[in-house]
């Protein structure tokens, strides 16, 4: 029977009146060597693991001994069981021999979880769960189940069916914790998140396959009322009271952990005032507790922002803001800890570049987030000295600290939801890496090994090489566009008589173009995991010529001609032979070396929409496109900052923005809004916002398109830190 440990005011436990089940079995005491790793995230079962997955390919695994793995279930109710084995996210379910005895023909991989449990009140609640790690070479093996319980709470003092009311499950350590909901998502089909957050009745919640014999405490809340239970410890089913009392507090943020209970976390609070004086302005830093709460200071009025800036905790997001009226705030956190990889491809060769791992903590069904935490890092060669990344926007994304020899090191990753690895690197022949890490990568002390496979797949790299060309002159430049459906993005560019080989590209269809005294185009089919030759079979560069125009039939000085794409060139734009001319004082414009053949030419001013010509170009011929008159682009990207803010921002652009990768300031005089004005339309940008002197705040926009029909595009920034004056 479970012990009665509560405290009267805050909760009673007893023993429940459920259905009489069959005896059940523990789970977490019995392998305490083994940590968080043993269980999966998700019992996803959609086959085998891929090819490329870190443990897969950094193992050596023996062969097994005979043709089958025979499991004997050690339970008086084995007849009612189900085993798995379970390696890498991937489930195989075993053959039901006879009562107790199941069997994997051929025998799991080497590494392998045999993981078997009793059913009751249905296929997914568990009665009595064993497991046991398979390492390969044994024909037999044996599972020892112990009973796990359920604990039904039900929570008084709020209206029944309260959409707001929340249950909290908080175990001593953070393995145990993490065991229990993988434990739940394997055999139950459903996330934690699931039991914690949806009633099975009037406020009244069952928390199934809880381990026996481990302290546990019991949290409720609901629109600031609170009330969390004492140690309570299961020897067999039993219910649990919990009775809601009010949170003395004005304003409160809660921060809670991935299973909803109070988590004591270290917090940076800014309070601002609605005046914007710095003389009203509160900053303090404080903890939470074992309540999980912490009161915030100022008045209804006040905007406060909060960060969690604990060593031991990690939240979704750099800083949380609670706006002017609003009184409770919940921050979300989980464990966090270190994470290292090491790179190299399976031939030995080390790897340098970038290496990214994505943590997708949106892991509760009901009420998904969308967010996704991005951790970014970079290994350099051992010889060459670390040095400061130029672009801006990799420095805010790399910064100083995280470029690392040999082993790169990512620091508060949160434990518990699945870490993704991706490694763009530059070898020909490899593919695209991208992999879910293994469960135990972030313990303490372990370095992950990624091992890049060489496997040819739909995703691995290839390269351009132009074949055939006895020292090429200076003016012969190549250009790479890749072709995607109608439209041409520019790649690359280099100089055939320094280089005759591309970028690592992606397989696909690609435009390459030779310009030049001497020119050749043609459409390339590139296959995956090659080295490409292409013979290209010269003719004498043509000229392209017009004259730009603005709305009202003046020339335009600094204008350009190039092959349309979906790039855009940068203004002030300097020419650059057979790639991009530059109109000069009478708007006139040539563009010379181009090679035969049909193209889209693209005429372009800054603040004007872009006019675009066919043309068939004939060696060594000339082709007038005539007067090109340009109007006023009319789109516009506006960026929404936070309220009662003012100051300056850096806005960075890439390439598809009209003027370029270039820097830019702006002063926000009111309405906290930034405007980009005079944008084409039915164009796609990327914008990147970073606050005066960068860090973490960095806030990047993707696949912004303005269109004819809607030009005005808003975007939302509100939760970045703006400095309050320039610099």
């Amino acid at each position: 029977m479970a012990r009665d440990q509560a405290n009267p005011t805050q909760g009673t436990v007893r023993p429940a009146k459920l259905k009489c089940i069959a005896p059940l079995l523990v789970l977490i005491l019995l392998v305490g060597s083994i940590a968080v790793a043993v269980w999966p995230g998700r019992d996803d079962a959609k086959g085998p693991t891929p090819d490329n997955a870190p443990g897969a390919a950094a193992r050596d695994e023996p062969e097994p001994a005979g043709a089958a793995l025979t499991v004997t279930m050690d339970h008086p109710q084995a007849r009612q069981a189900r085993v798995v084995a379970w390696r890498e996210r991937a489930v195989r379910v075993a053959d039901n021999v006879s009562a107790g005895v199941f069997r994997f023909t051929p025998p799991p991989p080497a590494d392998s979880l045999i993981v078997g449990w009793t059913t009751r009140d249905g296929p997914s609640l568990a009665g009595a769960v064993g497991y046991a790690a398979y390492t390969g070479g044994d024909d037999a093996m044996v599972l020892h189940a112990e009973p796990v319980w359920t604990l039904r709470v039900a929570v008084r003092g709020t209206s029944p069916g309260e959409q707001t009311l929340r249950v909290g499950l908080q175990f001593p350590g953070a393995a145990d914790a993490a065991r229990w909901s993988h434990l739940v998502e394997l055999i139950g089909g459903k996330p934690a998140g699931f039991y914690l957050r949806r009633p099975s009745g009037a406020n009244q919640f069952d928390l199934p396959m809880l381990p026996a014999d481990v302290p546990l405490r019991v949290s409720a809340e609901c629109d600031g009322m609170f009330a969390e239970s004492e140690e309570v410890r299961l020897s067999d089913d039993a219910e649990l009271e919990l009775t809601l009392s009010r949170v003395l507090s004005e304003r409160q943020v809660r921060v809670r952990d991935s299973l909803g209970a109070p988590a004591d976390a270290k917090l940076a609070i800014d309070v601002r005032p609605a005046q914007d004086d710095d003389a009203g302005r509160i900053h303090t830093v404080t903890r939470t507790g074992p309540s999980g709460n912490a009161e915030i200071p100022g008045d209804l009025n006040s905007t406060a922002y909060v960060s969690v800036v604990d060593d031991d905790w990690v939240s979704d997001r750099n800083r949380h803001v609670l706006l002017p009226g609003g009184r409770t705030m919940d921050i979300p956190v989980w464990r966090a800890a270190t994470l290292r990889l090491t790179v190299e491809y399976d031939d030995g060769q080390p790897y340098y570049g970038p290496v990214r791992v994505f943590a997708n903590l949106d892991d509760d069904e009901l009420e998904p987030s969308n967010r996704r935490s991005v951790f970014f890092a970079r290994l350099v060669d051992a010889s060459t000295p670390i040095v400061r990344p130029t672009n801006e926007i990799e420095r805010a994304m790399y910064g100083d600290s995280s470029l690392f020899h040999g082993v790169a090191e990512f620091y508060k990753v949160p434990v518990g939801p699945d870490l993704k690895v991706n490694i763009p690197h530059e070898r020909v022949g490899y593919p695209m890496y991208e992999s879910t890490l293994p469960p135990d990568a972030t313990e303490p002390g372990v370095v992950t090994k990624i091992v890049v496979p060489a496997k040819i797949t739909a995703k691995s790299l290839s390269r351009i090489r132009i074949v055939g060309v006895d020292k090429p002159s200076p003016d012969l430049h190549v250009v790479v566009y890749r072709l995607i459906g109608q439209e041409v993005a520019p790649f690359c560019r280099f100089a055939l008589a320094e280089t005759n080989e591309s970028w690592s590209m992606h397989p696909g269809r690609y435009l390459v173009r030779i310009t030049g005294a001497n020119a050749w185009q043609a459409e390339v089919e590139l296959p995956p995991g090659v080295t490409h030759d292409v013979f290209p079979r010269f003719e004498q560069g043509a000229v392209v010529k017009a004259r730009i125009l603005n709305e009202r039939g003046e020339p335009m000085a600094g204008a350009t001609l190039d092959i349309a794409s979906r790039g855009a060139p940068r203004f002030p734009a300097e020419a650059v032979f057979g790639v991009l001319a530059v109109a000069n004082a009478d708007g006139v414009v040539e563009l010379r070396g181009q090679p035969a053949g049909t193209a889209v030419f693209r005429l372009e001013a800054f603040g004007y929409q872009p006019a675009h010509v066919n043309a068939t170009v004939h060696a060594g011929g000339k082709v007038e496109l005539g007067d090109v008159k340009l109007s006023r682009a009319v789109g516009e990207i506006r960026i929404r900052l936070p309220e009662s803010r003012e100051g300056t921002v850096l806005l960075k652009a890439d390439l598809v923005v009209p003027w370029g990768t270039g820097q830019l300031m702006f002063e926000v005089e009111s309405g906290n809004m930034i405007i980009f004005a005079g944008v084409a339309v039915d164009r796609t940008y990327s914008v990147a916002v970073i606050p005066e002197g960068g860090g973490s705040s960095l806030t990047i926009f993707n696949e912004v398109r303005p269109t004819a029909a809607e030009p005005i595009v808003i975007l939302d920034a509100t939760d970045i830190e703006v400095p309050k004056e320039s610099k």
